[in-house]
């Protein structure tokens, strides 16, 4: 069981055996929860698990396809925090390049992060 938060409340749900979780190096990390529910319920954006010590969320609306006059199947995909980057494009802070070729230290990619935020 996994228990789905969402609205100051909780949902204990029973994922599928088809739910998986995708992570790679450098790429995606994130749950696509597969589970069945004999009533609707109304999954907003920004419901969230804990995984492993690790907070998903849901970014995009939650899909869903009734079966029958009972049974509402939902697919949630759920990201990890680092997702949230994907909103952003970041610059060269030197020329104000979108594209450009960076090998570098973390602490100057956190730098280059920090400084196109604050812009």
């Amino acid at each position: 069981m996994i228990e789905l938060k969402y609205n100051n409340g909780t949902k204990l749900i029973q994922p599928d055996d088809s739910a998986y979780r995708y992570r790679t190096i450098m790429g995606d990390n994130s749950i696509t929860l597969i589970f069945d529910l004999s009533d609707f319920e109304d999954i907003p954006v920004g419901a969230y698990i804990d995984y492993q010590g690790e907070r998903y969320t849901l970014r995009r609306p939650a899909t869903f396809v009734k079966n029958g006059t009972r049974n509402y199947r939902y697919t949630l995909i759920l990201d990890a925090p680092q997702a949230r980057l994907k909103n952003y494009r970041l610059y060269n802070p030197v020329d104000n390049r979108l594209e450009f070729d960076m090998h570098a230290r973390p602490i100057e990619f956190a730098q280059m992060i920090v400084a196109n935020l604050n812009n």
